[in-house]
């Protein structure tokens, strides 16, 4: 859900009651901080809308279903590889209707996860000719893209990069 800004922004609000609850003394500093990232989260969402109504198409085809909330958000619709589970293999007859879609809607992009293996997208596009692009579905930064300085903001901002060039 947290691909999905509007929904990231109720979490926060969620978070900042419950903490204000709990420290009523430090309402103050929680408020500020608050009102920072729902800004933030504000204008990723505002940023998202404007890139995506301009899109041309609007399948995005993923590895897994981790993208539901985004796409529903915006106005994608997500052809998943497999379902909920990243782990999940399709059936060669599921892999084969897959390939048709793809060179039926003339979709020139396959998204893979960061956290996934690739393989399912890699065929894919090998079968099909078109590109492999990453979507990060931001459940799990690593210890190496924390490290690197990136963030909820950074990745999002990446994610809306690949879809960018994936769908305008």
């Amino acid at each position: 859900i947290w691909t999905d800004p509007v929904l990231a922004q109720e979490m926060a609000r969620r978070i900042y009651e419950g903490v204000v609850q709990a420290d009523p003394a430090n309402r103050d500093y929680y408020t500020e901080n608050y009102k920072r990232l729902e800004s933030r989260l504000k204008e990723l969402d505002q940023k998202y809308r404007s890139v995506l109504s301009q899109a041309k198409r609007k399948e995005i085809v993923t590895n897994h279903a981790a993208f539901g909330y985004l796409a529903r958000r915006y106005g994608l619709e997500q052809i998943p590889i497999t379902g909920i589970s990243p782990q999940q293999e399709p059936s060669p007859q599921k892999m084969a209707e897959l390939i048709e879609l793809i060179k039926s809607r003339g979709i020139k992009y396959i998204f893979m996860e960061t956290l996934a293996s690739p393989k399912l997208a890699e065929t894919l596009a090998r079968e099909t000719g078109a590109e492999v692009l990453v979507l990060n579905p931001i459940g799990g930064l690593t210890q190496k893209e924390m490290d690197a300085g990136e963030d909820y903001f950074s990745l999002m901002e990446k994610n809306l990069e690949s879809l960018k060039k994936a769908l305008l």
